[in-house]
Order: structure tokens, then C-alpha cells, then sequence
């Protein structure tokens, strides 16, 4: 592994975390079920959500928290209205 590699390594290990707790704070009632992965600058979301907004609110927030070395965000979160509610902390 090169210099380059371990820094892109970390970088996306950074970018992950800064995601997923954007989530996990501002959208308390999807960000448990949303699963935040990055390789090489690309971020993937994936996970079950209970509705077309949930997704697109997903989205938005990794969109305004992720630096500009972030190139793309995949949305690959599933839609389920049957989802039953998180239970509360």
C-alpha cells in the first residue's frame, strides 16, 4: 500500500464517520437504518428508509456534510413503507 493509498484510506475512513453521524443526529429516525460507505471519494448509502422523502433527506445531508474531495454520492437506499418505527433511546 503506498503513501497515496493509506491517505485516501483514511480520508474515506473520515468522510464515513462525518456522514454517518450527520445522519444519526439530524435525522434520528432514519440514520440507524442508513449505512454509509466510501471508496476512493464515492459514497454509498444503503439501508431501508420508510419513504421516498426519508431517502432524499439521506442524501441531502451527506451531500451538505461531505467535503468537495467527495467525487459522488451513490443512493442506493430501499424504500419500505412497513417499516416498523425505531424504538426510542
Amino acid at each position: 500500500m503506498t503513501r497515496y493509498d493509506l491517505a485516501m484510506t483514511l480520508h474515506d475512513v473520515l468522510v464515513q464517520g462525518q456522514i454517518q453521524s450527520a445522519l444519526d443526529v439530524l435525522e434520528p429516525a432514519t440514520g440507524p437504518r442508513v449505512q454509509v460507505e466510501v471508496e476512493g471519494g464515492v459514497v454509498y448509502l444503503r439501508g431501508v428508509v420508510v419513504s421516498d422523502w426519508e431517502q432524499a433527506k439521506a442524501e441531502r445531508i451527506a451531500r451538505e456534510v461531505s467535503p468537495p474531495t467527495v467525487s459522488q454520492i451513490v443512493n442506493e437506499l430501499i424504500v419500505n413503507p412497513f417499516l416498523p418505527p425505531l424504538p426510542h433511546p
